[in-house]
C-alpha cells in the first residue's frame, strides 16, 4: 500500500488509537517510507498528548479544525436530516471554545531586586543579564527575548538573526538588537531612559518619536521625557557605566542631582538638595562597595562647599 496523501486527521486517529485497520496500515507504511515527515508526526502526537485528557495549553488550531470538521461532515452524511443550523452552531461552539484556549494567559517570569542588591541571570537562549538595585525585569515564558525593564540592567545578548532581542521600558522606549552588549537605565524617578552600547549594534526608538537611532559602540542615547526627544552622544570611557555590576559607585561628569538620585536608589536613602547651583554642579568619582553615603558626601565636599545632615526620619538634606 503506497503511503500517499496522509492527512492530519489520519495521523490524529492513529496516535489516539481510534484509526481503522486501513488507516493504521497506511500510517505504518508511511512511517517506513522516505516521505515520512517525522516533525509533522511528532507535532500532532504532542498535541494529542496535551488534548487527550486535559485542555491543551498551546493547541494546534489546524489539526483541531480538521478533526472537528471531518467529524461534522461524517455526521451530516450519515444523518441527512441533521439541520444545517446544527452544523453552524457547532462551528460557533468550536471557535468560541478555541478562543478561550488562546486567551489563556501565558506565564510571566519576573525578576526583581531591592535597594543595594544586584542579580545575575541567564535566559534560555544563553543571554546573560545583570540587574541593578531597585529594578525589575519581566518576560513571557514563551518569549524570553522580549523583555520589559524598570530600573537598570546590563545585557550580553546571544546572537540569533532570526529572533531579534527587544527591551522595552515603561516610558515607551524600545531597544532592538541581534547580539551585543549594552546597558539600559530607566528608573521611574528619573526624567530619562538611557541606553549605552559597549559592543555590537542596537536600534533605540520611542513610541512618541518618529526617528529610530542606530547606535555603534560608545554611543549613548537618551530619551528625554520632558522634551520628548532622543539625544545621542559619545562616551569615550564606558567603564563607569557598568561599574555597578561589581557594587562600585562610580560616576563621570555627573550632576549632583543625578548622583543623589543614584545614591537614593542604591542605598535606600532620601536626599533633598536645597542648593540649586550645587544640584547642577558636576562631579567625577570612584567609590568601593563598602563606602557609605556619608563617605561619598564627605569626599564630594572636598571639591565643592556644601553642608549635609541626616534627620531623625532618615532624610538627608544638602545645602
Amino acid at each position: 500500500m503506497k503511503p500517499t496523501n496522509i492527512t492530519d486527521t489520519e495521523i490524529w486517529a492513529y496516535v489516539s488509537n481510534t484509526a481503522d485497520k486501513e488507516t493504521k496500515e497506511r500510517i505504518i507504511a508511511w512511517k517506513d517510507s522516505s516521505s515520512f515527515d517525522k516533525q509533522r508526526f511528532d507535532d500532532i502526537s504532542k498535541t494529542y498528548g496535551k488534548t487527550g485528557e486535559t485542555t491543551p495549553e498551546y493547541p494546534d488550531l489546524e489539526v483541531v479544525k480538521e478533526r472537528f470538521f471531518a467529524a461534522i461532515d461524517s455526521n451530516t452524511k450519515e444523518k441527512p436530516w441533521l439541520p444545517k443550523l446544527w452544523k453552524y452552531a457547532a462551528v460557533a461552539i468550536l471557535f468560541i471554545g478555541l478562543s478561550f484556549l488562546y486567551l489563556k494567559p501565558e506565564k510571566t517570569i519576573t525578576i526583581a531586586t531591592t535597594y543595594g542588591e544586584q542579580k545575575e541571570l541567564e535566559l534560555p537562549d544563553g543571554t546573560l543579564i545583570w540587574l541593578n538595585s531597585s529594578s525589575q525585569l519581566s518576560y513571557l515564558k514563551a518569549k524570553p527575548r522580549t523583555l520589559e525593564l524598570t530600573g537598570e540592567a546590563f545585557f550580553e545578548v546571544t546572537h540569533d538573526k532570526s529572533n531579534p532581542f527587544t527591551v522595552t521600558t515603561s516610558d515607551g522606549s524600545s531597544v532592538q538588537v541581534l547580539g551585543t552588549k549594552f546597558n539600559v537605565k530607566s528608573y521611574s524617578q528619573t526624567a530619562y531612559t538611557e541606553t549605552v552600547l559597549l559592543e555590537g549594534s542596537v536600534a533605540m526608538s520611542h513610541k512618541d518619536v518618529q526617528d529610530t537611532i542606530l547606535m555603534v559602540p560608545k554611543d549613548r542615547v537618551r530619551y528625554q521625557q520632558l522634551e520628548q526627544n532622543l539625544i545621542k552622544s559619545t562616551i569615550e570611557n564606558t567603564n563607569h557605566i557598568i561599574a555597578w555590576r561589581k557594587g562600585v559607585f562610580q560616576f563621570s561628569d555627573k550632576t549632583f542631582n543625578e548622583i543623589a538620585m543614584d545614591l537614593s536608589l542604591q542605598r535606600n536613602i532620601q536626599i533633598q538638595i536645597r542648593n540649586p547651583i550645587l544640584a547642577e554642579s558636576r562631579f567625577t568619582g570612584y567609590f568601593e562597595a563598602s563606602a557609605t553615603a556619608k563617605d561619598i558626601l564627605e569626599t564630594l565636599q572636598l571639591t565643592k562647599t556644601f553642608k549635609f545632615n541626616e534627620n531623625t526620619d532618615g532624610i538627608w538634606t544638602v545645602e
